[in-house]
């Protein structure tokens, strides 16, 4: 899906503000980089890694240096990192499992709808408001699906976004 919506960016005519923290959407679909930033807005001159390697550079400059810390220390720290990501990860996991769950259902629902609307019995002394039903149901499913999709797609940017951050 994420690949569908960046050839439908790409193949776009027009102008496009992208605001994402999927950094391999944005290296394939921006073609300029504006950094607003102190009540400004410049262009920057390079790609995604520049930038990132810029911001990077920068925000070891700005540092102080820490006191050595104890090895148990770092242990206890490291653990507590990986705990707070976890604890930060499991609701959008449990969130994108259950849109998974609802996808599934959808697509079992549109599956009966299309079986009986593809009997030839239905026809056969056609109940016109059987048929318009199913129809209704069929666009109402579609519709659902749709929506459910597009959740989807935020959802696992979001999880994939906090993961790449919690790597670092």
């Amino acid at each position: 899906m994420r690949r569908s919506l960046a050839m439908a960016l790409q193949s776009y005519s027009g102008a496009l503000v992208i605001v994402s923290h999927d950094r391999s959407l944005l290296a394939s679909c921006a073609d300029r980089i504006l950094v607003v930033a102190d009540g400004r807005v410049q262009e920057f001159d390079g790609d995604l890694d520049d930038y990132r390697q810029m911001r990077l550079k920068e925000g070891r400059g700005s540092r102080v240096a820490p006191e050595r810390a104890s090895r148990k220390d770092q242990r206890r720290a490291g653990a507590a990192a990986r705990a707070e990501v976890k604890q930060r990860l499991r609701p959008l996991e449990k969130q994108l499992a259950a849109i998974e769950a609802r996808l599934a259902q959808l697509a079992k629902e549109i599956g009966a709808v299309r079986e009986a609307l593809a009997d030839p019995a239905l026809y056969e002394n056609p109940d016109k408001e059987k048929v318009a039903l199913l129809g209704k149901s069929q666009t109402r499913l579609a519709g659902e699906l749709a929506r459910a999709e597009e959740d989807w797609l935020h959802a696992s940017a979001r999880l994939e976004a906090l993961r790449a951050e919690a790597q670092g």
